[in-house]
Formats: structure tokens, C-alpha cells, sequence
């Protein structure tokens, strides 16, 4: 995996360092947010080659790409991260949230997240005999 932090293009992976692919070289891809913003009104096949051109210095020099396709997630990182891993709001109906905004952020997180949530609930709604 390749992580550029001030670049159009800040992740890449081949998908089988994952586990993902097993056959055939899957290369996934991710903008920054920053370029991401200033491409989001762009039509498909133009960021499409926008990305590959970026993606050419890691390519070797026979290497083709077959296919490609773009995801486009508005909401794919929060905009503001909160260190508790969970915000427990206690009213009459007490409510817990949770997700990638709660944490250290991304997949992990919202993991982590879930499972802090999860105990939070059990204390304090779960009545468990002793």
C-alpha cells in the first residue's frame, strides 16, 4: 500500500495485500478530499482519466488497466471527529452514537465505535442480576 498525504491521489492498494483479490492484480484507489471536492461536478470518464494519469508513475511500464470504475461517496469521512468513541445523549429515551466520527475514525472506528456503544448500552439499559 502507497499513502501520499498531499496528493490528488492519497491511497493505493492492491487488493490482494487485503485479501480481496486472489487472481488478477485489483488496484483500489482513493482521491483526496480536498481533490475529490474540486472533481465532484466532473463527468465520470473525465476523473477517471484524471486518476490514471496520477496512477501511471506506480504502474509498470506493460501494465494495462482493463477496467475501471469510480465510487463517489459524498459522505465518506466525517467532518468532524469527536474523541469518545461513542456520544451517549441521556434524555427521557436515552440515545448512543456511534460510527467513523466517534474514535479514531475510518472502518476501525465505527467498529470500535459499535462495540463501545454496545457496552455502554449494556451498563446502563441491560438491568443484570448480580
Amino acid at each position: 500500500a502507497v499513502y501520499r498525504r498531499n496528493a490528488n491521489i492519497i491511497w493505493i492498494v492492491d487488493n490482494r495485500q487485503k485479501g480481496i483479490a486472489t487472481e488478477q492484480t485489483l488496484i483500489t484507489v482513493q482521491a483526496s478530499q480536498q481533490y475529490s471536492r474540486q472533481m465532484w461536478n466532473a463527468p465520470d470518464e473525465r476523473l477517471l482519466n484524471a486518476l490514471k494519469l496520477e496512477l501511471a508513475t506506480y504502474m509498470d511500464s506493460n501494465a494495462t488497466i482493463r477496467e475501471a470504475q469510480l465510487k463517489r461517496w459524498r459522505y465518506a469521512r466525517p467532518l468532524i471527529s469527536h474523541a469518545e468513541r461513542c456520544l451517549y445523549a441521556k434524555s427521557h429515551l436515552p440515545l448512543l452514537f456511534t460510527g467513523d466520527g466517534f474514535g479514531e475514525g475510518r472502518i476501525e472506528g465505527a467498529y470500535l465505535s459499535g462495540i463501545a456503544a454496545g457496552q455502554r448500552a449494556l451498563m446502563d439499559f441491560v438491568n443484570i442480576p448480580s
